[in-house]
């Protein structure tokens, strides 16, 4: 009796290992892989990075200030999702090259950062629900750009080598590492776009070094600064890549990818 017992509940057990398998290939097969294209523009003073669908439509950009007295101003919202309406900052001024990243005036939801022998970057991200109108905003420190100084953050990253890693924002030394570091990089998504942990580790916040580093000289448009500025001033997440070149000319590089990588 026992061992008919066992051969019952073995079946059944097998028969639910199957259904699980076969939802779990289903539930894969739903899960949308959505592919991407990186446009990098600039010029010496900043390099533009534009995220689009295959649509063209955009679903992020990024600035990053590549010498120092090269400082546009970005504007984020500061109010806890929770917080009521009077306690909300309407606007907080990011200005490139000069705001360190202790500033802003509310803790970041998440925090990444990957260091290897000679490249690094750091990103906080922020998400202020409605008043920041479901888009995701970022500040980081990119190696492509301006760097006052080179921080050391190899004592906050957990992990190996490698991808970017979340780091412990209860960290008190990491709390006087962000008054001393100055960002470089504004970078914001398209509204109910989530720029997940998952997809900083395929597209970074900013241009790649390894990318912008060997572009010849002569292919980088040539404004002034203030035309610069007033270059910038003209961005939206909801341009679509032809008006974005109308503003920045032709793009000094294009790269493709996913948001989800497939499976080998």
């Amino acid at each position: 009796m026992k061992r008919k017992n066992l051969t019952i509940f073995l079946a059944i057990l097998g028969l639910l290992i199957a259904f699980i398998s076969l939802y779990y290939d289903h539930f894969k097969k739903q899960i949308p892989e959505i592919e991407i294209k990186e446009y990098i523009f600039g010029n010496k003073y900043f390099w533009l990075q534009i995220i689009t669908d295959q649509n063209n439509k955009t679903l992020a950009y990024g600035v990053t200030t590549r010498v120092s007295d090269f400082n546009p101003e970005f504007e984020i919202p500061v109010c806890s999702y929770n917080n009521k309406k009077d306690d909300c900052i309407p606007y907080n001024k990011v200005i490139l090259g000069k705001t360190k990243f202790s500033d802003i005036p509310i803790e970041p939801e998440s925090a990444y950062a990957f260091q290897g022998v000679n490249r690094i970057y750091y990103d906080e991200e922020y998400w202020f629900g409605n008043p920041g109108y479901y888009q995701s905003y970022f500040i980081g420190l990119n190696d492509s750009g301006y760097i006052s100084k080179y921080p050391i953050l190899f004592d906050f990253i957990q992990s190996k080598p490698g991808p970017a890693s979340y780091l412990d924002l209860s960290n008190q030394n990491l709390q006087i590492k962000r008054g001393d570091m100055i960002v470089n990089t504004f970078f914001v998504t398209s509204p109910s776009v989530k720029y997940t942990h998952e997809i900083i580790n395929s597209i970074a916040i900013g241009p790649n070094l390894s990318d912008v580093r060997v572009l010849p000289e002569n292919l980088i448009n040539t404004n002034t600064k203030q035309e610069s500025i007033e270059m910038l001033k003209k961005l939206s997440s909801n341009l679509n890549i032809d008006s974005i070149k109308v503003i920045f000319g032709e793009p000094l590089l294009v790269n493709e990818g996913s948001w989800y990588k497939k499976e080998k």
